[in-house]
């Protein structure tokens, strides 16, 4: 049985709207541009799964380093000398890794409870304070605490300098603390 019926191609469907005209036209151009735009996508697709993969090992070692360094120390499972030589061979890429911050606060406090803060240590702390994202709202606590660390050192310059520093920064939180703290240490100097 035969129909009447034209076969038409995609052309001739395409030819009879000026849109259709259009893109029969320009179809290399479209087909072009499309794998472009599907190449793109999954480069960003493979580029943003690679970040999250990374970003989850880097947590990962962030997680074995405050395992294998902090908590045995803050448990008391583990020695102040064999802490302090965990703590300066941390990698420097993890050095004020916000996750560590915290529990290194808290080790900082606890060596000075014992009198083991040394001069090694200290460095240590101003490295690592040095590294804090300034703009994180752990950095202004991170360097009172280590201008209270170097003053009770005997170290009240560094202490006000470290302070300047955070003040010149302008940071969100703690200004009031932070004038305080520099006017205190200014009054101390002047008595000396």
């Amino acid at each position: 049985m035969s129909t009447n019926q034209e076969t038409h191609t995609l052309d001739d469907t395409l030819e009879k709207t000026d849109l259709g005209h259009v893109i029969n036209e320009n179809k290399k151009l479209i087909l072009v541009i499309s794998g472009i735009v599907l190449a793109l996508i999954v480069a960003y697709s493979v580029f943003s799964h690679m970040k999250t993969v990374e970003g989850q090992e880097q947590l990962d070692k962030i997680f074995e380093i405050e395992q294998s360094v902090f908590t045995g120390y803050l448990d008391d499972e583990t020695k102040a000398d064999e802490f302090k030589q965990k703590l300066l061979a941390i990698d420097n890429k993890f050095i004020a890794a916000p996750n560590l911050i915290p529990s290194y606060m808290a080790a900082l406090n606890k060596l000075e409870e014992e009198d083991k803060l040394d001069q090694a240590i200290m460095d240590n702390a101003r490295e690592w304070t040095k590294n804090i994202d300034k703009t994180s709202d752990l950095f202004p606590i991170a360097v009172l605490r280590m201008a209270a660390l170097l003053e009770d050192q005997s170290q009240s310059v560094k202490a006000l300098q470290l302070l300047e520093n955070l003040k010149a920064s302008n940071p969100k939180l703690f200004k009031d603390k932070i004038y305080f703290e520099l006017g205190r240490i200014y009054v101390s100097l002047d008595q000396m």
